[in-house]
């Protein structure tokens, strides 16, 4: 016997297409809002029994959209179908790896990067404000410099290579430009220099010059800066050779300069880390001993040697001036 809605008027044949990730399953079905709100639990425990996952359906988390007129998220991404029904001329490449066009009907499925969220998220972060104005990152102020552009390019490229298939790609340029520019206003408030001088420094694509123990290039830090805005819908597919995987293996706490030279002697031998904590937390407290150095370094953390270690515990440099330094550990990271 068919189903029929409260007034007694047939409910429609009801079809089914559906596919899951993870813990999150999207359905897409012919029918009216009715039918699907009345039977989809019972279609989803059919096919979860077959799949023996026996999973339950969350009527909290669930939602039910026109297609056409509302839109659906799934893993970051929002899912509608069409673009009004107005039919246009597409450019794309087939099997062959040849250009052809094609004509749409205007139904097409559109995905989307959710710019509104995103820019929410970045402003949770401390990276823009609640418009998506770009401020300074306060915590990443006392990181060395290439690490703060490498967390900057890390976001950045991240979201970039995320949403490579989204239709809306090209819009993502907005999230580059707020992040590019929060980058500049952190490296400005930590070098004490403007914005414009930062962008003047370090170039356009804020490159930072990292220097070896002989005080040469050892290599070059730069800035995530896209410049192509074309959609690809096969993006997961490929693999952009211009990354570093090394590099990114790199996390916030492996900021060590082991690689330099004693900051106090000058000796390259059994280099170890001084840290010290919560330099930006004093306030107006004077700094004693040798912090006051690492205050004036605006650093938590500089390469010494073991002798040298003991001799800071000890309070045996209580008193040093920067100019009593072997070398200033900060030009090892900010040249240009």
């Amino acid at each position: 016997m068919a189903s029929r809605y409260p007034g007694g008027r047939a409910v429609p044949p009801f079809t089914m297409r559906g596919g899951r990730c993870t813990h999150r399953r999207i359905i897409s079905c012919h029918s009216s809002r009715y039918a699907a709100s009345t039977r989809l639990s019972p279609v989803l425990r059919l096919t979860d029994r077959t799949a023996r996952l026996r999973l339950t359906l969350s009527e909290e988390k669930t939602h039910i959209t026109n297609a056409r007129h509302g839109q659906a998220q799934l893993l970051g991404t929002l899912i509608r179908i069409g673009r009004g029904g107005i039919p246009r001329v597409v450019a794309q490449v087939n099997g062959s790896s040849k250009a052809i066009k094609r004509r749409t009907t205007g139904w097409e499925t559109v995905l989307t990067a959710p710019l509104a969220s995103l820019t929410k998220r970045l402003h949770e972060r401390g990276f823009c404000t609640a418009t998506g104005e770009s401020t300074t990152k306060k915590a990443w102020i006392y990181l060395d410099a290439e690490q703060i552009v490498a967390l900057y390019s890390g976001i950045n490229r991240g979201l970039q290579h995320y949403y490579r298939f989204a239709d809306n790609f090209a819009h993502l340029s907005k999230i580059q430009h707020i992040l590019r520019f929060s980058l500049a206003r952190t490296l400005a408030a930590k070098f004490k220099i403007s914005v414009k001088r930062v962008f003047r420094r370090f170039g356009r694509a804020i490159t930072i010059l990292v220097t070896g123990r002989d005080g040469r290039g050892d290599r070059q830090v730069p800035f995530y800066l896209n410049s192509d805005w074309k959609k690809d819908r096969n993006a997961f597919t490929t693999r952009d050779a211009t990354v570093d995987l090394v590099r990114l293996a790199i996390r916030m706490r492996t900021r060590s300069k082991l690689g330099q030279s004693c900051c106090i002697c000058g000796s390259p031998e059994g280099i170890e880390m001084h840290h010290v904590r919560h330099i930006r937390k004093m306030g107006d407290k004077k700094p004693t001993g040798f912090t006051a150095v690492m205050r004036a370094l605006n650093r938590k953390q500089i390469p010494v040697c073991v002798s040298c270690h003991r001799k800071i515990h000890r309070g045996d440099y209580n008193g040093m001036r920067l100019s009593d330094l072997a070398y200033d550990p900060r030009s090892a990271t900010s040249a240009a």
